[in-house]
């Protein structure tokens, strides 16, 4: 993490303590991380990097714990889990899904602790992201940056795209009931979208949209003679439309889509 100059006795930090000290990493997480890491990572793995980190060393298992550790595994957990029931890595990796999975914790004890996790969490999966991508592994650093954005939308990155913006409960479960889609909602009109979504939440969803980018994409056919010519390739013509920041402003106090990244030492 520091480099040492015989020549001029100084020393000098390297690429990788200056990314534990801009996220607050300790050298402990910084050598499970060297451990762990290597050129191929899917998700499952890049959890349980995260869950062995040293700021979670503290944390605790009770006993009166384990019975909602093992309903949380079984209901909001999309991946594996590794330990047993008296692993502090197990529980943090269960902590982990439950927030990504927007899971409700019952006891006063486990809230507290998962508040603790999800924010620590963001910061060092940001963190694991600087140091895989300095590697130079690109799959690797895919499927990172993949797991840093999921922290930081709180949502899994195979679930619709509109639970990113949405946090009352009733829209939810009409968003993943209906099986809506970006380009589904596009194509349809205001009375269409007020049939299949009633009330208020039709014009809430009518909104949200406005903030995905549309990207548009025509082709102009011409002579093979006249690219002969010219020595010019076919022209594309590309349309972007975006939503003008105002609106999407607005959506974003009400429903945060991306919570700040906030750079807590713990």
């Amino acid at each position: 993490m520091i480099s040492f100059d015989k020549d001029t006795d100084t020393l000098n930090s390297t690429d990788l303590g200056r990314v534990a000290s801009d996220f607050f990493i300790n050298c402990a997480s910084v050598k499970v991380f060297n451990g762990m890491i290597k050129p191929l990572l899917n998700e499952e793995e890049i959890l349980t990097i995260m869950s062995n980190a040293n700021e979670f060393q503290q944390l605790k298992v009770r006993d009166d714990e384990k019975k909602d550790l093992d309903y949380h595994s079984t209901k909001n957990c999309k991946f594996f889990v590794n330990g047993d029931a008296k692993n502090v890595h197990r529980k943090v990796n269960i902590l982990m899904q439950t927030y990504l999975s927007k899971g409700r914790i019952g006891s006063y004890p486990l809230m507290s602790q998962h508040t603790y996790v999800s924010k620590n969490c963001r910061r060092i999966a940001r963190a694991l992201f600087e140091i895989v991508l300095q590697k130079g592994w690109p799959l690797a650093t895919a499927s990172v940056l993949k797991v840093a954005l999921m922290f930081e939308r709180q949502m899994w990155h195979f679930e619709n795209p509109f639970l990113q913006f949405i946090w009352r409960r009733e829209l939810i479960k009409i968003v993943i009931d209906k099986e809506l889609t970006i380009d589904g909602v596009r194509e349809m009109d205001s009375k269409e979208l007020e049939i299949l979504i009633q009330g208020k939440n039709a014009a809430k969803l009518s909104q949200l949209l406005k903030v995905f980018p549309e990207y548009g994409l025509s082709i102009e056919e011409i002579d093979a003679l006249q690219i002969a010519e010219t020595g010019l390739d076919e022209p594309q013509n590309h349309t972007a439309t975006f939503t003008d920041l105002k609106p999407i402003n607005k959506i974003k106090r009400k429903y945060p889509c991306r919570q700040k990244f906030e750079r807590e030492a713990e």
